[in-house]
């Protein structure tokens, strides 16, 4: 399955965006890395009582690992309507006080 865009304006489309996560499915896709592979790196810059932007957030469960792990300040945002409304569904019971806006960044 190739989810590259034939050309780099892709990127900035909301149809890509939303045919890139409805072919992908449901797994997490972490651009940069897991919250694992980062978790040192977030402890010496962050607190829990920080405010936390998270821009193009996709599908990633980066957010969801920093909330489970008493980062509860964040606010994901996404130009994905689908996708966003997808994630709030996932998080709205388990993680209450992280909110999801549809925004282009």
């Amino acid at each position: 399955m190739n989810l590259l865009p034939k050309h780099h304006d892709e990127f900035q489309s909301k149809e890509y965006w939303d045919s890139f996560f409805a072919q992908r499915g449901d797994e997490a896709f972490e651009w940069y890395g897991s919250y694992p592979d980062l978790r040192s790196f977030c402890l010496r810059h962050i607190t829990s009582h920080d405010k936390i932007l998270m821009l193009g957030c996709g599908n990633s469960s980066f957010s969801a690992d920093l909330y489970d792990n008493s980062y509860t300040s964040i606010v994901n945002v996404d130009f994905s309507e689908s996708l966003i409304d997808s994630m709030r569904t996932q998080n709205q019971v388990k993680r209450p006080l992280m909110s999801w806006e549809v925004m282009d960044m």
